[in-house]
């Protein structure tokens, strides 16, 4: 039995896999129900040694989300996208990347993707926003240097938890990274998770990553879609040549490149075809999703 800690049930789904107690428990229905769903293939699981049923944990969620289903921490949450909602989740998951608290700040992003939240939104509504303010509210100092590093750290290993969760992907392949010279990691990262949950097989190549390099690794995986994250520029001249003959060499209909970020503005990027520009993850979302 996985006991509850004082971050709520949903320490529960930090664990690889539940019981069938624990599944109907999450999903507020009968015991019996989760077995009748396991007995006829409906909902996958393992059998330990002495006959008892696990069920994975990525494995009872793409159950429920498939299902219309919502899984429970205490009483039923509320949809994110309510004000309070939003609001109350978006302070409760500062208040844990500035604590380092890994388990509340996973807590809040599985109450939320869990509740029917995309990711885009999950990024855009409550990651994004969280640690811009954390930059914003601590701006300049070794303090406020170690309170960003600290929550980035934290919403990484977050953002790496909700990946592993989803299925092994048995999609196309997807590959990208930021521009060399920019050292955001996370937004590369958001997009790589973003994607591996819509069923792309995609592969972050990280931060600081030169453009030509992306083009090459889109061409060696052969990608359906390679992302070009852009939040710093050092060189805005250099940037525009190299993306503009990267993007114009491999770009086709058959490889389909997404740029973004907060610094694509500073580059005067002319429109290229099968190149698309997003301006949010839950764009970038939509984008994919037709591919």
């Amino acid at each position: 039995m996985i006991a509850a800690s004082p971050q709520g049930e949903w320490s529960r789904y930090t664990m690889p896999h539940v019981s069938t107690n624990e599944a109907a428990l999450a999903l507020g229905v009968s015991e019996s129900s989760i077995r009748r769903w396991v007995d006829r293939g409906a909902l996958p699981c393992e059998r330990t040694e002495g006959g008892h049923r696990r069920i994975r944990t990525a494995d009872l969620i793409s159950y429920a989300r498939s299902h219309g289903l919502r899984l429970r921490r205490g009483a039923a949450a509320s949809p994110p996208r309510q004000a309070a909602g939003i609001d109350s989740a978006l302070e409760r998951l500062t208040g844990a990347l500035v604590g380092a608290d890994v388990a509340s700040a996973e807590s809040v992003l599985l109450s939320a993707y869990t509740a029917g939240s995309g990711l885009g939104h999950v990024f855009d509504e409550l990651v994004a926003p969280a640690i811009a303010g954390i930059g914003e509210r601590w701006k300049g100092g070794r303090e406020g240097i170690l309170a960003e590093h600290s929550a980035t750290a934290v919403a990484s290993a977050v953002i790496r938890r909700l990946r592993d969760l989803e299925p092994l992907p048995t999609g196309p392949a997807a590959v990208g990274g930021a521009i060399e010279g920019d050292p955001y990691s996370m937004p590369s990262q958001m997009t790589d998770t973003l994607l591996h949950g819509l069923g792309y097989n995609s592969f972050d190549l990280g931060a600081n990553t030169p453009v030509a390099t992306i083009g090459e690794a889109a061409v060696r995986m052969d990608a359906d879609l390679a992302w070009i994250s852009i939040n710093s520029v050092v060189d805005p001249v250099t940037a525009q040549t190299e993306l503009i003959d990267t993007l114009t060499e491999h770009a086709s209909g058959k490889r389909r490149f997404v740029v973004g970020g907060r610094a694509l503005g500073d580059l005067d990027l002319p429109p290229i075809e099968h190149v698309h520009h997003v301006g949010s993850m839950r764009e970038l979302e939509a984008v994919a999703a037709l591919f």
